[in-house]
């Protein structure tokens, strides 16, 4: 099943609550998703802390030298691992939280979301052109990627790096109708053929911005049909694949908005909700006729506000997200279907008016 997200989430848990607590800990760890994996964990960290009696308790000391016993037992003992590997089979009931929690922990994700905040952070502070911040983040990543051969290159030799991604993207877009009709290996298949089009499109041109985000675009696609498959861990270690190319992609062409998007679905898919909505925000400050986007940031803004921890801003955006892509759909109707300008409109009723939040504020 490959690297095992939920023991590094257990193990992260067992030593935060040594030092302040299990619920505390669960929240910092898991965030919104906590009471839900911790009725799942919960037989599991009683037969914890019945081999450990000071797991849980206040000393510090005591209880983190029992952390440490606990965590290398998880790694060692066939029974808890046995009840762990069942606590994950329970959790695919709710793929959305588990894979919510294991993206939080994932460290790729992690460490581009990282450099994300801090790109943001320095443009606001310096006043700094925001793509190029993100241009000198990743820079220092130092990302690596995977090799750039693909099996069916083929049919690419007489092709030039244009049609390719046109192709490729032509591949990833039809995949996506496959997923929406819970078709998992018509979508692979397609998906399979788009990646390997792309790749070898980057034999001609390893740094083209348009071929990266497309593969970024298509491991996120993939991810998709993993987590309908039931493999969570999959599901992340393809959006951090994603991640990287998007990355990539920005790295070489600040200017590719398809990209920055890109990387906003990838955290919207993971519920990372905040830094979605700042990667959302400046692909629609950058080109706000990008319809796809601009949806893209309201869904966002949604996650964001289901949570309960949105702010009067975030409504405030969302409503004049809404209002733009009122006036923006009848003028992109390849884009969106009749039914999501009813649904916008519908959503625009219920929120209070643009006016009503600005006096809130005042």
């Amino acid at each position: 099943m490959g690297e095992n997200r939920l023991l590094t989430v257990v193990q992260k848990v067992l030593r935060g609550a040594a030092e302040f607590g299990i619920e505390e800990a669960g929240t910092r760890v898991c965030g919104s998703a906590w009471p839900f994996v911790k009725k799942v964990l919960t037989p599991l960290f009683q037969e914890l802390e019945a081999r450990y009696p000071a797991l849980l308790l206040a000393d510090k000391d005591k209880a983190g030298e029992a952390a440490k016993k606990a965590e290398a037992d998880l790694v060692e003992n066939a029974a808890l691992r046995g009840m762990l590997d069942a606590a994950l089979a329970e959790l695919q009931a709710g793929q959305a939280e588990i894979l919510s929690v294991l993206a939080r922990n994932d460290s790729r994700l992690q460490e581009i979301g990282t450099s994300i905040d801090s790109a943001v952070r320095q443009s606001q502070e310096q006043h700094e052109d925001i793509k190029q911040t993100l241009v000198a983040e990743f820079r220092e990543l130092k990302l690596a990627l995977e090799s750039q051969r693909g099996a069916g290159a083929g049919p690419a030799t007489n092709m030039s790096v244009e049609q390719i991604y046109r192709e490729a993207n032509a591949y990833q877009h039809d995949a996506m109708k496959w997923i929406s009709a819970r078709d998992s290996e018509r979508a692979s298949q397609r998906l399979r053929q788009g990646r390997d089009l792309s790749l070898a499109g980057l034999q001609q041109a390893p740094n083209n911005a348009d071929l990266l985000a497309t593969l970024g675009y298509i491991e996120k696609s993939q991810a998709q049909v993993s987590q309908v498959l039931g493999d969570e861990n999959g599901a992340v270690t393809l959006l951090g694949k994603a991640a990287t190319y998007f990355a990539k992609a920005i790295e070489n062409d600040p200017s590719n908005i398809s990209a920055v998007n890109g990387m906003a679905n990838v955290y919207l898919f993971a519920r990372d909700y905040d830094r979605a909505i700042r990667l959302g925000l400046i692909a629609f400050q950058a080109d706000p006729s990008y319809g796809a986007a601009a949806w893209d940031l309201t869904m966002a803004l949604e996650g964001k506000i289901k949570e309960g921890n949105a702010v009067p801003e975030h409504v405030g955006l969302l409503v004049l997200v809404y209002r733009h892509l009122e006036e923006l759909m009848p003028q992109q109707p390849q884009v969106f279907p009749a039914n999501y300008l009813s649904y916008v409109q519908g959503r625009l009723k219920e929120l209070p008016p643009m006016e009503a939040l600005q006096a809130s504020r005042a």
